[in-house]
């Protein structure tokens, strides 16, 4: 018997359209094993970034220190721990006595951020500037004097100053007005290593 004959009482059955080519199922299969990729792909982009954000946090603290005789501070901020890398993100450096409105300034004046010893070594601003790594300073053009208060703010964490710990970020003002408090605001956004 073959497929065009036919016998009176016998039910005819006959395939489905397409049921046998590509028309309907292929494209279809095909879409839907690259939307699956696409998907693993993205899941793992997700992972990743979620891994790393798992292994930042940002800390903000205070510190405060008097000028000498010589109006020279040295203030340790923030110890980065052993194989992290510390970002520091914004330093607001205050002065007693003066506002933004009337700041502090001279032609002596400057104030930085370095990377120096630990903090309670007690290292006094000349030291720190002898030993330590600078990652930024004010003024930044002889022309300019610095002024106090001033913010240091990064907007991202490339632009900021890093440092890979052990080390500790610290805050120094020269040529300021003696025996006055300084107190520093900052925040540093920590990184830890992959384990």
């Amino acid at each position: 018997m073959t497929l065009g004959d036919h016998h009176p009482g016998a039910s005819m059955q006959s395939a489905p359209p397409g049921a046998f080519g590509t028309e309907v199922a292929g494209p279809a299969m095909v879409e839907l094993v690259t939307i699956m990729a696409r998907t693993a792909s993205i899941m793992h982009s997700l992972e990743q970034r979620a891994k790393a954000e798992a292994r930042q946090r940002l800390y903000a603290g205070r510190a405060a220190g008097q000028t000498d005789a010589n109006g020279d501070v040295a203030i340790p901020l923030f110890e980065v721990p052993q194989g992290a890398t510390g970002y520091l993100m914004r330093c607001a450096i205050d002065f007693a006595g003066v506002t933004p409105a009337g700041p502090l300034t001279n032609a002596n004046l400057w104030h930085a951020i370095y990377e120096g010893g630990p903090p309670g070594s007690g290292m006094t601003a000349a030291q720190v500037v002898a030993v330590g790594n600078l990652l930024d300073a004010q003024p930044q053009s002889p022309t300019v004097d610095a002024v106090l208060p001033y913010v240091y703010a990064y907007g991202d964490r490339y632009a900021a100053p890093v440092l890979v710990g052990p080390g500790t970020f610290w805050a120094i003002v020269d040529a300021a007005t003696a025996a006055r408090q300084v107190g520093v605001r900052y925040s540093v956004l920590v990184e830890q290593p992959e384990p």
